[in-house]
């Protein structure tokens, strides 16, 4: 049996590059102020079978990932469309957390959705699933919402 074909919309790919792109620097200086204007509300974080749901900006006071303690910052390995519309897109992303000696120490395959809602684009959702790895992690720095 043949598959059809996911949709594709280069433009809104584009758009989408230049949010996921921006992300991660931002997080990586946990600048709560900048990561608000590269994610849309609600905004949604699936870890394994639990989902932080942020409702709005009025609400955001941080990224809710929990970081280890060796974590120094996040870099984006790789980004992959798997399907995108006028005003969606699915991305495949896997980033990688570094030690600030330099040192990889995890890497995460990861779901990302990204929306254009009033015109603006943003992340919205983001899922990946809950490993061995995320055992002992804590909330650094602006998080403030425990997984």
């Amino acid at each position: 049996m043949m598959q059809a074909a996911h949709p594709r919309d280069p433009g809104s790919e584009d758009e989408a590059r230049k949010v996921i792109e921006a992300f991660l620097p931002l997080f990586s200086r946990l600048d709560v102020r900048g990561l608000l204007s590269v994610v849309n509300f609600p905004h949604i974080r699936v870890t394994g079978s639990r989902t932080v749901i942020i409702p709005s900006a009025n609400e955001w006071t941080g990224d809710p990932t929990p970081l280890e303690d060796d974590w120094h910052h996040t870099a984006l390995d790789s980004l992959t469309f798997v399907q995108s519309s006028p005003d969606k897109v699915h991305a495949l992303v896997v980033f990688s957390r570094y030690q600030a000696n330099g040192q990889r120490y995890v890497s995460h395959r990861t779901l990302w959705i990204v929306t254009k809602i009033d015109g603006h684009w943003g992340i919205q959702v983001r899922s990946r699933s809950r490993r061995r790895s995320d055992r002992g992690s804590r909330v650094r720095g602006p998080s403030v919402l425990d997984m």
